[in-house]
């Protein structure tokens, strides 16, 4: 016959839980519902939903990057402009008619590539950032959909006029 109580194996059974390896990761999240896992044991059940995790089936959701290091990402290619109107301005002594020009020339495939990096830096922002049931249904999702719309049209109206010009000018130079 054991000499144990049920009391004290009990405590054992609390002793043991408490001495498990813990998640130290603060972007571990339930597969299920996203809770934070981190503090708790490596293997369990999550306390929100219930539902079983482990260091295989958990997610790893990074932190969104300060605005900062997102208005660089989006904004370079206007920045890269403001630095060519820079150097073409005192390159040419202020001379507004060089700077037009120069900006007019630079500005158009600038506006471009800042549309294009635009989608593709938000795109990728997402998929590293938000979970994929949060970023492919509900508002997120909608967003996204206007959002490349919005981007597609950009670049429609950015595209077409030049090119239908230089479509009537080799038209009407033969």
């Amino acid at each position: 016959m054991s000499d144990e109580t049920p009391a004290s194996s009990t405590n054992e059974s609390r002793r043991a839980a408490t001495e498990l390896p813990k998640i130290s990761d603060p972007h571990a999240r339930c597969p299920q519902c996203r809770y934070q896992l981190n503090g708790l044991p490596l293997y369990g059940m999550c306390p929100e939903c219930g539902s079983a995790y482990s260091p295989d089936t958990m997610h790893t959701i990074t932190p969104w990057p300060s605005p900062l290091v997102v208005c660089w990402r989006i904004g370079w290619p206007l920045a890269s402009w403001a630095v060519i109107a820079t150097f073409v301005g005192l390159a040419t002594g202020g001379d507004t008619e060089a700077i037009t020009l120069a900006m007019f020339c630079t500005g158009w495939p600038l506006l471009i590539v800042a549309v294009i990096n635009g989608y593709f830096q938000v795109r990728s922002m997402l998929r590293k950032h938000m979970p994929e049931e949060v970023r492919t249904r509900g508002p997120v999702a909608v967003m996204r959909a206007i959002g490349t719309t919005v981007c597609i049209i950009l670049l429609l109206i950015l595209v077409a006029p030049p090119v239908a010009c230089a479509a009537m000018c080799l038209t009407m130079s033969f």
